[in-house]
């Protein structure tokens, strides 16, 4: 569903807070923060990144949720104290929301209007974004307040991992997991990595440590007159995970066609924007794996590319 505002220049709010209900505030210039004393600005902003890490977990409640009222009653001090939001206050909040008139919902070619429920929902979802923006300006406003002091107090900015990076590099680490786990004390039972089925349950299992939405079997669009079944959808990261094991009739022919299919199915699918082609060669069986990797990752059909095929030799 797209939700799309129809007050040109205002921010939709229409959330309850305090005893305070605005259904439109309008947008403007981002506010100076108030003046704070050197030893106030740092714990407040700790307190500020602190409350934004919190947002992601949040998506997954309601509005009526402990956790989301906490977070809100926190959020809501703390901006009202040391915060000139004054127009987006009400933006941290969600206890009621039925006019309809501040949205327009826009259903998809062929999908129903949705249900008041459904609707409460992605107004939800629109008040945590927002919420994170203010935060996120809130952050970047206290930073710039450091480095003006003449770096007394340093700031360490640190890079969110590319979520790339951390599939590739755990598909890269595979082998190794999968070596340690058959060095079990006492040699008790283990998961014995056999065949492809195996080879997923462990994937997947290991993608849980660094990823929240996780979407096995999902549906890929017709190509050649069929359908098939992705491995792995990462919902939020837009990554598509494709998991393969080599075996006696599956070398380096059949993999290479196998991965240009799967290519040119991904390349009409709306929510993959990468492609990770894991192949898991134990055996060796392929001849020229690092010619595979070379030949096909990249930019492909207007996806962007990652074969990975272990272990490497």
């Amino acid at each position: 569903m797209l939700i799309s505002i129809l007050a040109e220049g205002r921010v939709p709010i229409g959330f309850e807070l305090g005893g305070v209900d605005s259904r439109m505030a309008p947008r403007k210039q981002e506010p100076a923060l108030p003046k704070l004393t050197d030893d106030e600005r740092p714990v407040v902003l700790d307190r500020v990144k602190s409350l934004r890490s919190e947002i992601k977990g949040l998506q997954e409640q309601t509005p009526n949720s402990p956790e989301f009222k906490k977070w809100n009653h926190a959020v809501w001090n703390l901006v009202c104290r040391y915060s000139d939001f004054d127009t987006h206050k009400t933006s941290f909040g969600f206890l009621s929301f039925r006019d309809e008139r501040s949205f327009s919902v826009v259903p998809s070619y062929g999908e129903p209007k949705p249900s008041p429920e459904d609707f409460d929902s992605q107004v939800y979802q629109a008040a945590l974004l927002e919420a994170g923006g203010i935060l996120s300006v809130m952050i970047q406003q206290l930073e710039d307040a450091e480095r003006a002091r003449g770096g007394t107090r340093a700031i360490v900015v640190t890079a969110e991992p590319d979520p790339i990076e951390i599939v590739v590099n755990l598909c890269r680490r595979f082998h190794r997991v999968v070596r340690q786990i058959r060095q079990r004390h006492e040699k008790r039972p283990t998961l014995d990595v056999s065949d492809e089925y195996d080879v997923q349950d462990l994937v997947h299992a290991l993608l849980t440590l660094r990823f929240d939405d996780i979407r096995p079997e999902e549906w890929t669009p017709s190509y050649a007159g069929g359908s098939s079944r992705m491995d792995f959808l990462l919902w939020e990261e837009r990554i598509v995970l494709e998991v393969k094991k080599t075996r006696q009739n599956l070398r380096d022919r059949e993999v290479g066609s196998q991965l240009i299919e799967d290519i040119a199915r991904y390349g009409s699918h709306p929510l993959c924007k990468v492609l990770v082609c894991f192949v898991y060669d134990p055996e060796e069986r392929l001849q020229n794996p690092r010619g595979l990797e070379n030949d096909l990752s990249g930019i492909r059909e207007g996806l962007d590319v990652r074969v990975v095929i272990e272990p490497r030799r």
